[in-house]
Protein backbone atom coordinates (compact mmCIF):
# COMPACT_ATOMS: atom_id res chain seq x y z
CA UNK A 1 0.00 0.00 0.00
CA UNK A 2 1.46 3.53 -1.03
CA UNK A 3 0.25 6.39 0.66
CA UNK A 4 0.30 9.94 -1.66
CA UNK A 5 1.49 11.75 1.13
CA UNK A 6 5.24 10.09 1.12
CA UNK A 7 5.42 11.01 -2.98
CA UNK A 8 7.04 14.28 -2.12
CA UNK A 9 9.68 12.97 0.31
CA UNK A 10 10.03 9.96 -2.35
CA UNK A 11 11.05 12.08 -4.79
CA UNK A 12 13.11 14.82 -2.42
CA UNK A 13 15.07 11.50 -1.38
CA UNK A 14 15.87 10.40 -5.04
CA UNK A 15 16.77 13.48 -6.14
CA UNK A 16 19.57 14.22 -2.58
CA UNK A 17 20.74 10.45 -4.23
CA UNK A 18 21.00 11.34 -7.44
CA UNK A 19 22.88 14.81 -6.57
CA UNK A 20 25.25 12.36 -4.26
CA UNK A 21 26.03 10.28 -6.88
CA UNK A 22 26.41 12.90 -9.73
CA UNK A 23 28.93 14.73 -7.31
CA UNK A 24 30.81 11.50 -6.60
CA UNK A 25 30.03 11.44 -3.44
CA UNK A 26 31.33 8.27 -0.95
CA UNK A 27 27.81 7.66 0.29
CA UNK A 28 29.01 5.02 3.15
CA UNK A 29 31.99 7.38 4.35
CA UNK A 30 28.90 9.92 4.53
CA UNK A 31 26.75 7.83 6.26
CA UNK A 32 28.86 6.45 8.65
CA UNK A 33 30.43 10.18 9.74
CA UNK A 34 29.56 11.45 13.39
CA UNK A 35 27.47 8.75 13.63
CA UNK A 36 25.17 9.51 11.06
CA UNK A 37 24.31 13.02 11.77
CA UNK A 38 26.01 14.28 8.77
CA UNK A 39 23.88 12.38 6.74
CA UNK A 40 20.28 13.19 8.74
CA UNK A 41 21.29 16.62 8.28
CA UNK A 42 21.84 16.62 4.90
CA UNK A 43 18.11 14.95 4.70
CA UNK A 44 16.53 17.36 6.95
CA UNK A 45 18.23 20.29 4.82
CA UNK A 46 17.12 18.38 1.32
CA UNK A 47 13.44 17.88 2.28
CA UNK A 48 13.58 21.42 3.49
CA UNK A 49 15.40 23.21 0.75
CA UNK A 50 12.99 25.65 -1.58
CA UNK A 51 15.67 25.49 -4.64
CA UNK A 52 13.77 22.16 -5.82
CA UNK A 53 13.09 23.40 -9.04
CA UNK A 54 17.21 24.66 -9.39
CA UNK A 55 17.89 21.25 -8.38
CA UNK A 56 15.70 19.22 -10.87
CA UNK A 57 16.75 21.80 -13.79
CA UNK A 58 20.22 20.40 -12.89
CA UNK A 59 19.63 16.89 -12.40
CA UNK A 60 17.93 16.83 -15.83
CA UNK A 61 21.09 18.46 -17.32
CA UNK A 62 18.61 21.55 -18.75
CA UNK A 63 21.13 23.86 -17.03
CA UNK A 64 24.54 22.19 -17.11
CA UNK A 65 26.00 25.64 -16.64
CA UNK A 66 24.89 25.69 -12.94
CA UNK A 67 27.13 24.77 -10.38
CA UNK A 68 25.22 22.68 -7.38
CA UNK A 69 27.60 25.12 -4.73
CA UNK A 70 24.86 27.73 -6.12
CA UNK A 71 21.89 26.20 -4.98
CA UNK A 72 22.09 23.18 -3.29
CA UNK A 73 22.77 23.64 0.47
CA UNK A 74 24.24 20.32 0.92
CA UNK A 75 26.98 20.64 -2.06
CA UNK A 76 29.71 21.24 0.44
CA UNK A 77 29.16 18.90 2.36
CA UNK A 78 28.63 16.16 -0.27
CA UNK A 79 32.22 17.65 -1.56
CA UNK A 80 33.79 16.80 1.49
CA UNK A 81 32.56 13.49 1.16
CA UNK A 82 33.59 12.69 -2.49
CA UNK A 83 35.46 9.83 -3.83
CA UNK A 84 36.56 11.31 -6.76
Amino acid sequence: MRFAFFGPFERQAQRMSEMMHRMGTDVVALATSRRGTDLSMARSACLNCSKTNECRSWLDGETPQARPEEFCPNARLFKTFSAQ
